[in-house]
Formats: C-alpha cells, structure tokens, sequence
C-alpha cells in the first residue's frame, strides 16, 4: 500500500487488517501521511516504510481493538496508540535487532527479537496533550 497524500483511513469494528508480513508492506511518500483508526478486533500489520518522522504513521486502536501484531524486518518509524489492545512486535526471528522509533501505546507489549524503543522529543511538541510517559515496566 502506497500513501502519496495525507490519508485518514478508519477500519470499521466487522473488516479485518490482515497483511502478509512477508509480502505486504505500508510506504509513507516523502511529505505524506497516515491516520489509521482501526476498530476490528485484530489487526495485523506489516512493515512500515516510513522515512520521515514518527507523527507520519500514526495508528489509532478504537476500545474494541484488543489485538495488533506487526511483523518489522526493519525499522518503525511512527506511533501506535491503542490502550485497550496487546501489541505483538515480531522480528524476523534470528536475533536481529529491530528498532522503532517514535511512541507506543498499548494494554502490554510482547516481541520476540532485540527491541530497542526510541521515543521521539518531537512528539511532545504536537501531540494534543503533552509528553507520554511509561508509568509502568515489566523486563522479562
């Protein structure tokens, strides 16, 4: 799927987000973004081709979203805000370190790869609210 503009999608609570994480990929063009307001149950993502900064993919997980997993095999630039739902990082699986960068938001946070998490000092600048905050750690 390929944004040339600034697209907001909603995905209704009876659809399914069910990319191939192998074959299917999101790519943000240059000056573009996207609002991803998901209400299904689960969603599954792949890789997100975002070069630019975080604010250019944003997910937003409605209540009734309970489940998102996302397969990156490379770096995620972009922010995943759904606090009702588990967020499932896969990597590819050998140990390879993944990145993402930007913010998450989740009910738990599961991988099974090396994570690192950046959070990106712009995002206080435009979100609506101020900073995120982790208010709460569990290692593993």
């Amino acid at each position: 799927m390929l944004v040339n503009g600034n697209a907001v999608l909603y995905v209704t609570a009876g659809a399914l987000i069910n990319f191939d994480p192998l074959a299917d990929s999101i790519s943000i063009a240059p000056y573009a973004s996207l609002q991803l307001y998901v209400a299904c149950d689960t969603a599954n993502l792949p890789n997100v081709v975002n070069d630019q900064t975080p604010i250019n993919f944003a997910y937003y997980g409605l209540p009734t979203n309970k489940n998102v997993t996302q397969k990156v095999n490379a770096d995620f630039i972009g922010t995943v805000y759904a606090p009702s739902a588990k967020y499932t990082l896969g990597g590819n699986g050998i140990g390879a370190p993944q990145r993402v960068c930007g913010a998450v938001i989740a009910d738990s946070v599961y991988y099974n790869d090396p994570f690192y998490f950046h959070y990106d000092n712009n995002l206080t600048r435009v979100a609506e609210q101020g900073a995120y905050a982790v208010t709460s750690w569990t290692e593993l």
